[in-house]
This record gives C-alpha cells, structure tokens and sequence, in this order.
C-alpha cells in the first residue's frame, strides 16, 4: 500500500506530473506541458517542498523544464518508490488508460477499493458509500467520472452493487399515473423528467440493466408502449428483447421511437462508450420469432446502417424529452 510524504497527496501531485517528474530524472529536462503554470512556472510542485527550487525553466527555452541541483535528492527520497508502485498498481489492473488525471491521492483510494472489493460487492455499497468510504466525499465518483470507472473495473462490475440491484429487480416508474402513452427507457435520464411526461399525460418506466425479464410481470395501465434508449448496438438489442417479452407475454407490441434526423452522433467507443457494433450486426439484432421488418421500420434500419458504417451511435440523453416525442407525432 502506497504510504507517500503527505506533501506528495496534493492535487497538483497528479499521476501525469509524476511521469514528467520521472522524465526529468531520466533525462534531465522534459517538454511535459503539465508542469507549465498560466503564467508559466506557478505550479505548485516548484516551490513544495521545504521551499526548495526543484525544477526551473531551461534559460531562453522557457518550454522545457529542467532539475534544479536539490531535484534528483528530493525525487530519489520521495517519489522513486511512489513512481515504481503507482507504475505497477494500474499496470497490473488494466487502468493504463484511464490515470492520466489522477491524483496520487486517488491512487491510494483505489488500492484501498482492490484489497478491500470483496467487502464492496458483499455489503452492496453503492457509488456514494465507495466515495464516502476511499475518496474525499459521497461525490467524488459522480464528479470524476475517469476514477469512477477505474473503480468499477477494479471491481469487475458495471453498475455498483447497490443500484445494480435495484435496476435488475425493480421497476422505476415516475410520470402520469393515468398515462396515454408509456415510455420505457434504456437509462435513467427520462425518469427524472417527470414534469415533462406528466404535462404530455406519459408514464416512464426504466428498462435498462439487461434484466428486462421483469417487465413481463410489470402492471400493464392500458396504453400504448414505447422505447427509446441508446442508438447503439447494445440499446437496440435491450428494445428486442423488451419487444419480444411483450409480444409473446402480452400479444402486445412496443413501438420503437426514432431520435430526430438533427440528434447529435458520437464516436462509438470513447469518453467510456463500450458498445460497439458488430460485423454480423443484422442477425445479432434478429429474433428467431419476430421479423426484423416488425421490429425495426424502413427509416429505423437506414439509420442504424448509417451509424454502423461511420461506427457512431446517439445517446440517449442528448434527445430532449419534448423534441422525441413531436419527432415521433406523440406530442399533445
């Protein structure tokens, strides 16, 4: 377990300044922009210890940042071991892409979460406790959305454990009790607009968590469903199968709503997105008893090919409540 001097556990101490720190050991000097303040040189890193100088600006190339005579002391004493054993800790657990912005801080937090995910996934705690328990606060993970997944991927989950259960097994339902329409969604986004369903006469339920076997035994208030969800290959596979458990519980069917031509496409597979779309994709999205006509229209199909072929998909949450549902003629 990392035990830095506590100098070191400031959030200037981020693990890409430790990398620059590491350079300039090796090397003498780096061009990392991390250590360049606004105006250049404020950092705190300069002047943090005992009031030493411990690196400078190379004179006339104010770009490149050299050791000054007390550095390599001070780095041998103080961040050699903390480099060797952050270096090897998110090595070791696949978290190479995800460090760049962490704290040394942070690091200490997580090696806490890794001895301890046993625990964790016992007891259910939920992102807040995590935050609460091994980071600063019960928003730590909410605001550092980089820690958050390094957490989950520590802990070999997707959800946290608390709310993983609480999407598997129960049916969140906000909205207008005597609704017109029900809207089933993929994420939580729409459930807390619930003014807005309310004013358009709409009930939401959530849909997601790939448990959707519930939705079988959920209370059926006589209206029409719908689904909206992620427009990428696992939000489209989670409508099939809350379309096929309709219709072969129910003879009911669910009608998949279009995101407007003008919602924003993201690139499949940054800023955290996992799902990506395969080579087979039209057959992974069949069902052995639907045709894939009854399950996606003429414009739906066109638009999935579109994303498949510039490897993009629509979130979700970029589609405001309101302009999903004049888009889809839905609107009162």
């Amino acid at each position: 377990m990392l035990q830095p001097n506590p100098i070191l556990l400031g959030p200037e101490y981020t693990w890409r300044l430790l990398r620059a720190l590491a350079e300039i050991r090796c090397k003498g000097q780096t061009r990392s922009k991390t250590l360049l303040g606004n105006p250049p040189f404020t950092n705190p890193v300069y002047i943090s210890y005992k009031n030493q100088l411990l690196i400078a600006p190379k004179h006339l190339h104010p770009h490149i940042t050299v050791a000054c005579p007390n550095f390599n002391a001070f780095y041998d004493r103080e961040i050699a071991p903390v480099y060797t054993e952050t270096e090897k800790f998110l090595g070791d657990n696949g978290l190479d892409s995800h460090h760049a912005h962490f704290t040394l801080k942070d690091v200490v937090g997580l090696q806490k979460v890794a001895n301890e995910c046993v625990v964790i996934i016992k007891d259910e705690y939920s992102r807040e406790i995590v935050g609460t328990l091994y980071f600063d606060s019960a928003k730590a993970l909410k605001e550092k959305e980089g820690l958050n997944s390094a957490v989950l991927k520590l802990l070999d989950l997707e959800q946290y454990p608390q709310l993983s259960h609480l999407i598997q097994e129960s049916i969140w339902v906000s909205g207008h009790p005597k609704a017109r329409l029900v809207l089933l969604c993929e994420n939580q986004h729409y459930l807390l607009q619930w003014k807005k369903a309310f004013a358009q006469q709409v009930e939401l339920r959530h849909a997601g968590g790939r448990n959707v076997t519930k939705l079988a035994h959920a209370p059926d208030p006589g209206a029409t469903f719908c689904y909206f969800g992620d427009w990428d290959y696992a939000g489209l596979s989670t409508y099939r199968d809350v379309y096929a458990i309709h219709l072969l519980n129910h003879n009911r069917r669910t009608r998949l709503l279009t995101p407007p031509q003008n919602a924003p496409r993201k690139q499949v597979g940054i800023a955290g997105h996992g799902s990506r779309w395969p080579s087979d994709l039209w057959k992974k999205l069949s069902h052995p008893e639907i045709p894939l006509e009854e399950l996606f229209n003429d414009e739906q199909r066109k638009l999935i090919d579109e994303l498949n072929q510039n490897d993009k998909w629509i979130e979700e949450e970029s589609v405001l409540f309101n302009d999903l549902l004049a888009y889809n003629g839905l609107l009162n």
